[in-house]
C-alpha cells in the first residue's frame, strides 16, 4: 500500500477508504477515546504536581532557617509552574464546551493565585503585584473567550451565573489583594514594625462574625439576577451583557454606537454620562434595539429600491 505518513503517523482514513463508512466512524471514535485518555492522564499528573507543591509549601513554612525555607518555597513554586504549563496547554482545550473550558481555566487561575502567594510569603511584593495584574488579565480574557463561544440557551443558563460570580467575587478579591500589596509597599520601616507587632486576630471572633453574617437564601444571588434578566431581555442581549461586564472595550464600543444612533433620532437622554451609570444589561438591550432598528431600516430601503426598479 502507498500511504501518506504525516508527523510520523499513518493516515488510517486513506488506508481503510474501501472498508465502509462504519469502519471509518469506528476509527474516529477510537482516536477520540485515545486522545481523551491521553489528555486526562496529563491533567491528572498536573493536578498531582499541584497538590504536592502545596504540601511542600506548607512544610516549607515550618522551617526556621530562612535560607532553607526560601529554597523550599522556590522549589514549590517551580512545581506550580510545571503544573501550570500542563493546564495551560492549548491542545488540551481544543473542541471542549464553554462549561468545560471554564472549569479547566479555573484550575489555571487557582495555580496562578498559589504562585502569587509564594512570592508574598517571601515578601517579594513587586512580583506579587505583577502576577496579580497578569492573573486579572487572564481571567478577563478567558471569560471573554467562554462567553463568545456560547451558542445555546442551556450553555448560557450555566455560564451566566458563573461569570457573574467570578466578576463580583474573584475579580473583586484580586483587586482588593492588589490594593493591599500597593499599600504595603508604601509603608516605611517603622510602620512595618508596628504592623508586625499587632496581635493576631482571634479565630473565635471570626467564627462569630461568620455565624452572624449567615443569610438564608433559597438561590444564590447570581441565579436570581439571571432569572430577572430573562424576564427583561433575550438570549443574545443577555449573553452580550456578560461581555460588556467583563470587557471595558466592549462596553465602550456599545456606548459609542448607542450615542451615535440616539443622536440621529434626537434621543437626548442617551448620553455617554448617563450610559456610564447604566447596567451592562441595559447597555446590551439598547445596543440590540438600535441594531434591530438599523436592520429594519435597511430592509425597508431594499424594498423601496426593488419597487422602484419594477
Amino acid at each position: 500500500m502507498r500511504l501518506e505518513i504525516n508527523n510520523g503517523f499513518l493516515n488510517l482514513h486513506e488506508a481503510l477508504a474501501d472498508q465502509g463508512e462504519e469502519i471509518l466512524k469506528h476509527v474516529d471514535r477510537v482516536a477520540k477515546d485515545v486522545e481523551f485518555s491521553h489528555h486526562r492522564t496529563i491533567l491528572v499528573q498536573a493536578y498531582g504536581k499541584f497538590k504536592k507543591a502545596l504540601s511542600r509549601l506548607q512544610t516549607a513554612l515550618t522551617i526556621k532557617d530562612i535560607g532553607r525555607r526560601n529554597d523550599e518555597i522556590t522549589a514549590s513554586r517551580n512545581m506550580l509552574f510545571d503544573a501550570l504549563a500542563d493546564y495551560s496547554n492549548d491542545q488540551l482545550l481544543e473542541g471542549i464546551s464553554p462549561a468545560a473550558y471554564l472549569r479547566r481555566r479555573e484550575c489555571v487561575w487557582a495555580i496562578e493565585q498559589a504562585i502569587a502567594m509564594t512570592f508574598q510569603i517571601q515578601s517579594d511584593f513587586p512580583a506579587v503585584g505583577s502576577r496579580l495584574v497578569e492573573l486579572e488579565q487572564i481571567i478577563r480574557q478567558d471569560a471573554t473567550n467562554i462567553i463568545s463561544d456560547i451558542q445555546e440557551a442551556d450553555e448560557l443558563d450555566f455560564i451566566f451565573p458563573e461569570i457573574l460570580r467570578i466578576h463580583d467575587h474573584d475579580l473583586a478579591t484580586i483587586s482588593a489583594w492588589q490594593s493591599h500589596v500597593d499599600w504595603y509597599q508604601t509603608l516605611d520601616v517603622k510602620e512595618l514594625q508596628q504592623l508586625a507587632a499587632l496581635p493576631a486576630v482571634d479565630e473565635t471572633v471570626l467564627e462569630t462574625v461568620r455565624d452572624e453574617s449567615k443569610i438564608e437564601l433559597t438561590k444564590p444571588p447570581e441565579y436570581v439576577y439571571y432569572e430577572k434578566a430573562q424576564e427583561q431581555s433575550h438570549f443574545s442581549a443577555i449573553r452580550d451583557s456578560l461581555l460588556i461586564l467583563i470587557d471595558s472595550d466592549q462596553r465602550s464600543k456599545a456606548q459609542d454606537y448607542i450615542v451615535e444612533r440616539a443622536a440621529l433620532e434626537n434621543l437626548s437622554a442617551l448620553t455617554i454620562e448617563n450610559l456610564q451609570k447604566a447596567t451592562p444589561l441595559t447597555i446590551s438591550n439598547l445596543d440590540y434595539y438600535f441594531i434591530i432598528r438599523d436592520e429594519s431600516l435597511e430592509s425597508e430601503e431594499e424594498d423601496v429600491e426593488m419597487a422602484n426598479s419594477n
